[in-house]
């Protein structure tokens, strides 16, 4: 009997593993059809990152576009993109690959947590739902670290619903490999760390397991510490202080700017006509460690109170957009959650993916920007529980006595029909919203071919080093020079900063003219300065204009 068990349950899971494969496969073509047609041109972000790959190869150690040492961006996207490089030379190509292979490796992550909350039938749902979902096809298919974060965030998730069992210490010892891993993506990570063995003490006190549970959260935060030992090596190098990470300065500056009443650019890059600069990102280091308002601990947690106020309005509203399928999604979630009472199981991992769940909604409510990029990591958790909402609304539906005594046709095949319409909606209104989202806009519409059209004129133009005074990380990517940012203030301004920063080229494009007014004037009457030599000069069918200036 005990054989006819065992086989029984090879053959299952070599059928799952078979179905799980094929949708993991309609899953990887989606993406690649949707990289080819709607993703030619490298984003700002994948820029920075690719370039951190290119120098990484090289061995000119940790740098992107931007000059000096790269404390901004964690390093593992870029590893793995030089790693990638191997076999494919060009970064932008590798890129792509590392975030197609990560958004295929979501799929099945996907599957094996919902099955292991939900069972096998919802696991299908699950990995089929993030398999056709058009915000993570687009998102896999771009340069985007969130394409790897959202993989290893779900890895997290569910090792830590094995790992709080606290039974096995290989889960421990993976979690804390994933949770390393996490941090070497983006370093606000590492807040996880003392949460998860927080978790893993109180299980242990639970189960009476009080010992095996302290020798579990010690295995987690010792395997973490391994894996982020370098970074934090790397960070002490370039900024004399221990840490975790280079950007709480930065943020924090950006936040207070943002209290302050400055526009979302002008708190980023802004300079004052005395040439302040008051936007951290026009000189990371200078503000690794330095902020010009009060830094003590009661003002900037109420600094981040007041940010979440700020951003509600914008948290709210993403979370309710049509690109992840919302009002479709949401009302499946309450059925999911509510048609039937809760185990104590279920309880437990409700509760897991809740908490994880908030706080990706606190990061973002407390952010300088509240991006919409920062709540990715929430959407396979969502179809997870619309997907059980699925099965529930069809368990519902076949119940009703019209459907169950219907004669012509059978109730699995009616409650079958309603959850595919349920599911087309919810895409179709993805796809809609998806399409018009300017984080993935921006990699094919004309601007972006106008900047790449430039940035590889430039490389032509003057191959080797130089330095480019441009708003963002595509040009210099395509030009392989070193971008120093264009800032937020008025001419005078702008002009004595780029001097002073000694570009070699200014590059102006139409489409940032409505962010930055300097640009705009600056099209229309030229750099007023006798230093700057107009070099390039196009616009396109649509309108779009890109004109470079030596700067001599």
């Amino acid at each position: 009997m005990h054989g006819l068990l065992e086989a029984a349950g090879s053959v299952s899971r070599r059928r799952a593993g078979i179905a799980v494969g094929a949708i993991a496969c309609l899953g990887l073509a989606l993406r690649i059809a949707w990289m080819v047609t709607q993703a030619p041109v490298i984003n700002t972000d994948g820029g920075e990152y690719a370039t951190m790959a290119e120098n990484l190869l090289h061995q000119r150690g940790l740098v992107g576009t931007y000059e000096g040492p790269e404390i901004l961006y964690a390093p593992l996207y870029p590893i793995l993109i030089a790693t990638t490089m191997v076999a494919i030379p060009n970064s932008e190509t590798a890129a792509h690959v590392v975030s197609l292979v990560s958004g295929t490796a979501l799929i099945a992550l996907v599957f094996f947590l919902a099955r292991r909350v939900y069972g096998r039938r919802t696991a299908y749902l699950s990995a089929l739902l993030v398999a056709i979902h058009p915000l993570l096809i687009a998102l896999s298919s771009s340069v985007y670290n969130e394409a790897l974060y959202v993989t290893l965030w779900m890895a997290m998730a569910y090792f830590a619903l094995r790992a709080l069992e606290v039974e096995r210490r290989r889960d421990a010892l993976v979690l804390g490999a994933v949770l390393g891993l996490l941090y070497l993506t983006r370093v606000e990570a590492a807040a996880y760390v003392p949460l998860v063995a927080a978790a893993l003490l109180l299980s242990g006190v639970i189960r009476r397991r009080t010992r095996q549970a302290v020798v579990h959260a010690g295995i987690v935060c010792a395997v973490f510490l391994a894996l982020a030992a370098p970074y934090i090596s790397f960070l002490y190098r370039h900024t004399n202080h221990v840490r975790l990470e280079g950007k709480w300065g930065i943020n924090y500056t950006m936040v207070r700017n943002r209290i302050a009443g400055m526009n979302k650019t002008e708190t980023q890059w802004g300079v004052r006509h005395d040439l302040t600069i008051e936007g951290p990102l026009l000189a990371p280091f200078q503000f690794v460690d330095f902020t010009p308002y009060s830094h003590e601990l009661v003002e900037e947690l109420r600094s981040l109170v007041v940010m979440a106020k700020l951003n509600a309005r914008d948290v709210y509203h993403s979370l309710l957009a049509r690109h992840i399928g919302s009002p479709v999604l949401l009302g499946l979630l309450v059925v999911g959650w509510c048609r039937r009472p809760w185990t104590n199981k279920r309880l437990k991992d409700e509760a897991v993916l809740s908490v994880l769940t908030a706080s990706i909604v606190v990061v973002t409510l407390t952010s300088a920007t509240a991006g919409e990029r920062y709540l990715l990591p929430i959407v396979p958790i969502l179809l997870v529980w619309s997907s059980h909402g699925l099965r529930q609304w069809a368990s519902w539906i076949k119940g009703w006595e019209l459907v169950a005594n219907a004669r012509r046709v059978r109730p699995d095949r009616i409650a079958l029909a309603a959850n595919v319409c349920a599911v087309a909606l919810m895409v179709g209104l993805a796809f809609q919203s998806v399409d018009e989202d300017g984080n993935f806009a921006c990699q094919r519409g004309p601007e972006a071919l106008a900047a790449r059209e430039a940035g590889l004129w430039l490389a032509q133009h003057q191959p080797g080093a130089k330095r480019i005074g441009v708003r963002l990380a595509v040009v210099p990517y395509y030009a392989k020079g070193t971008l120093i940012a264009f800032p937020y203030g008025d001419p005078d301004a702008t002009l004595q900063h780029l001097a002073r920063m000694k570009v070699d080229f200014i590059v102006l494009e139409s489409a940032e003219a409505q962010e930055l007014p300097t640009i705009k004037e600056w099209m229309a009457s030229g750099v007023p300065d006798p230093r700057a030599q107009m070099v390039y000069d196009k616009t396109d069918s649509s309108g779009t204009r890109v004109v470079i200036y030596r700067w001599t």
